[in-house]
């Protein structure tokens, strides 16, 4: 069993939560949770990387494909849709 206890091992493991949560709403249609979406966590997330523009709400395949590069160039897996 692995601990996760450092914040780069939360934020971690917080980003690979999303991106699964982002690939179900894809796939299936259906939300990871009863507040908000797994896409509009992961587009606000993206804002403030600075990697989607701040007027702009891309679909979910868009922020899927956005979010995965970005994980991709921090050295996790690739996994695309």
């Amino acid at each position: 069993m692995t601990i996760i206890d450092t914040p780069e091992g939360v934020a971690a493991a917080r980003l690979i939560a999303l991106r699964s949560g982002l690939s179900l709403e894809c796939k299936t249609g259906m939300k990871m949770g009863r507040g908000r979406s797994a896409n509009q966590i992961a587009t606000d997330y993206l804002k403030d990387l600075g990697l989607i523009a701040a007027n702009k709400r891309p679909n979910k395949t868009t922020t899927y494909r956005i979010l995965n590069q970005f994980m991709a160039e921090c050295g996790f897996e690739d996994k695309p849709l």
